[in-house]
């Protein structure tokens, strides 16, 4: 079983991964956010493969519940400022794909007229 240590230091870890991940968010470093976040669910993965024995109701539920709201709160904000980016590039990528359809079409039209 995880220790209770290595746990709450994993999620630290994770939280400390997710603020890095808001500012790369903020400054528009998509490539770095994307890094970030692949650095954080290998560390995610490894604690969903391992069971944990803590007590309910103990301080250490109380320090992890603590953790996750940061952790929560950081992914709400980086989905803020991640969605209307990603709303976007699905446009120029849709404006693109019509383009070349049209492309398409018109080389066609053209080579049996």
């Amino acid at each position: 079983m995880i220790e209770t240590e290595k746990m709450l230091a994993d999620y630290q870890s994770i939280s400390e991964i997710t603020g890095r991940m808001l500012q790369a968010a903020r400054d528009g470093a998509w490539e770095r956010l994307s890094a970030l976040e692949a650095e954080c669910r290998g560390i995610v993965d490894g604690l969903r493969s391992a069971p944990s024995d803590e007590p309910s109701g103990s301080s250490v539920s109380r320090r992890k519940a603590e953790i996750l709201r940061k952790i929560l709160a950081d992914d709400a904000e980086i989905r803020s400022l991640t969605e209307p980016w990603l709303a976007q590039l699905t446009s120029m990528l849709d404006g693109a794909a019509a383009s070349r359809r049209v492309r398409r079409a018109y080389d066609t039209g053209s080579q049996n007229g």
